[in-house]
């Protein structure tokens, strides 16, 4: 009981120390190397900064980068599978090795301040001290998770109200995700809720003037937010919570707007246009995205429309993201653990307001900024990543919104319905029970074989592609004159399906057939005919058989051929765009193939086997 009472008594911000500094170092060390979001174009940029260039892509051309980072990323495989043991024995010592470098082009073009710590430590420990390249890595990782930590730390000793709620969404388990990893999300994000405690600061100390510490500290605030990620620079529009007399006059408070203004447009637009020449590093070219900008202009209710749909259809794609996944959806996070942040989330709104209540104003703006911040993070994406007058937005995921949410979720802020002290009692131990299940999870699924099955129901599918594309490739139509023979090494025990990627014909009619062979002994695990009229259109169609018991580090070849002699009768097949599975081969007609058949077989893991 003491312990609890102890417990219990701790401030938001001491109870985050402690939890950032647990959860956020088990995931510096769990989550693989290279498995972070864009954990190796950030590497890069880090790289090239370290030799002293602070414009992307000067030095990372022809034989520019160390090629012992690619060879360590765990995101430079096409098929994820679980980390074993073998990879630290194998890697705990390699160090950069000069004499191989190989060309690179990084993505990242953000503000250089972002990475400025880390291409210090980069070029210590990597160009001056040859320190072996795991040491490099987490080095980093840590950086970025001390910088996260300190941010957030003083952003909830800061603001005025809303701290055990702010508590929540900055140890969601995303959040600490992206403060753990590579990335200059921890930066960004950080500061982030720093600026918005420091507005809401100001806007409740009443109407005394500033003094010279306090507009010292609001410029160097403004001037870091906007060498953010440029989404975060919708949270300018907070300032317009500070009461105008606290700049003394109208007068005043004018030329502070202005200055606001020029400090946009010669930090923002100034790095834009020097950086102008990468930003179709990847995406859209310049013209698309101008021929996407005046679609916008020219057609505002139908990008508005847009806008809606998109939140409307994907939310709970977003939610899943905004809270926590395991790289791009590679492995399923626990699903308790989006249940627990809902349930602590309407405790915090329920409980976490402030003694005096937030007025209209205050949460017009609040909200007005978090539908800005909406409107410029999908904008972006929509003029960078999407064909012209698409009528849907891609590219976007959920944790490009952590930096808003706090303003959605502090606006819908109602009156108390619970007592703080009830709350304490069940939100402490919520919220730790929460990261436990997370913790778990993400080593189940990053490190141990088929480890999502401890928390999930169903079969653990094997290969999981991390570039999936549900419209990929086909090959030809599969008739008496074409014969597929996949080659499929099998990574667990008691396999028992078999999924292939199909579409049919336009007729809808013969036959394809399917076996399956036991490569060694030419056993057959199954021989059966499909009519095409089964086959399902772009998906996938999957085969059931008997139990294959020792299955695991097995080989099995699948054939798939048809008797249909004529090609409008005949079903396809989908291959990858090259080749990705690594275990075996495709055969056509006997010939080896730069690509592969599309397949999963599927395995019924027994989680309380010996």
């Amino acid at each position: 009981m003491k312990t609890l009472n102890k417990i219990s008594s701790l401030k938001p911000e001491v109870l985050f120390a402690i939890l950032i500094i647990v959860f956020g170092m088990m995931s510096v060390f769990l989550v693989p190397v290279g498995g972070g979001f864009d954990e190796d174009t950030h590497l890069a940029r880090i790289w090239e900064m370290s030799s002293g260039t602070l414009l992307p892509n000067q030095k990372l051309g022809i034989n520019g980068f160390p090629s012992i980072f690619n060879e360590l990323s765990y995101r430079q495989d096409f098929i994820i599978e679980s980390v074993g043991s073998e990879y630290l024995e194998k890697y705990l010592e390699a160090k950069i090795d000069w004499g191989v470098m190989i060309s690179h082009e990084t993505r990242s073009i953000y503000f250089p301040t972002l990475y400025l710590v880390q291409a210090f430590i980069m070029g210590l420990l990597g160009r001056l001290f040859d320190t072996p390249v795991l040491i490099i890595y987490f080095s980093l990782r840590i950086s970025y998770l001390l910088v996260y930590a300190f941010l957030t730390f003083l952003a909830i000793k800061t603001i005025p109200f809303g701290k055990w709620l702010l508590t929540l969404l900055v140890l969601s388990p995303m959040a600490i995700t992206q403060a753990s990893i590579i990335s200059p999300d921890a930066i960004t994000h950080g500061m982030s809720f720093l600026f918005l405690a420091w507005v809401l600061k100001l806007s409740r100390e009443g109407e005394e003037r500033l003094n010279k510490k306090g507009i010292i500290i609001l410029i160097t605030l403004i001037v870091l937010l906007f060498t953010l990620k440029i989404n975060s620079s919708a949270l300018i529009l907070l300032v317009f919570l500070i009461p105008p007399s606290k700049f003394g006059s109208m007068r005043n408070y004018f030329f502070a707007i202005l200055g606001i203004v020029l400090i946009f447009i010669v930090v923002v637009l100034g790095w834009s246009y020097l950086t102008s020449s990468e930003l179709t590093t990847s995406g859209n070219d310049a013209g698309i995205v101008l021929d996407q900008a005046e679609f916008i202009i020219r057609h505002p209710g139908e990008y508005t429309k847009i806008m809606v749909d998109n939140f409307s259809q994907r939310f709970e794609q977003y939610y899943k993201e905004w809270v926590g996944v395991f790289g791009y959806w590679y492995w399923v996070m626990p699903p308790v653990v989006y249940i627990l942040f809902f349930v602590l989330l309407v405790l915090a709104i329920a409980a976490d307001v402030p003694d005096e209540s937030i007025g209209v104003r205050e949460r017009i703006i609040l909200a007005t900024t978090f539908v800005a911040g909406y409107v410029l993070t999908v904008t972006l994406l929509y003029l960078k990543d999407n064909s012209l007058g698409t009528q849907s937005i891609g590219g976007v995921q959920g944790r490009y919104f952590i930096p808003m949410m706090p303003l959605l979720l502090l606006a819908l802020s109602s009156k108390k319905f619970i007592s703080i002290n009830n709350f304490k009692r069940i939100f402490i131990p919520g919220i730790f029970l929460m990261l436990m299940i997370f913790g778990a999870g993400m080593y189940l699924s990053y490190h141990v074989n088929c480890g999502t099955n401890y928390y999930t129901s169903g079969y653990c599918y094997k290969p999981n592609y991390k570039n999936w594309d549900a419209s990929p490739s086909f090959t030809e139509e599969i008739t008496s004159e074409i014969t597929l023979e996949q080659e499929i090494y099998v990574r667990c025990n008691n396999m028992e399906e078999l999924r292939v990627w199909m579409k049919p014909s336009a007729n809808l009619s013969g036959t394809t057939s399917f076996i399956l062979l036991d490569a060694k002994t030419e056993r057959i695990i199954f021989d059966i005919n499909i009519d095409n009229d089964s086959i399902p259109y772009n998906n996938w169609m999957t085969i059931n058989f008997p139990i294959e018991d020792n299955s695991i580090n097995h080989g099995y070849k699948f054939s798939i051929f048809s008797e249909t002699a004529e090609k409008e009768n005949a079903a396809f097949v989908g291959v990858s765009a090259r080749e990705e599975y690594w275990d075996g081969k495709l055969l056509i007609n006997g010939v080896p193939q730069n690509h592969d058949v599309l397949f999963q077989y599927g395995c019924e893991i027994n989680v309380f086997e010996d």
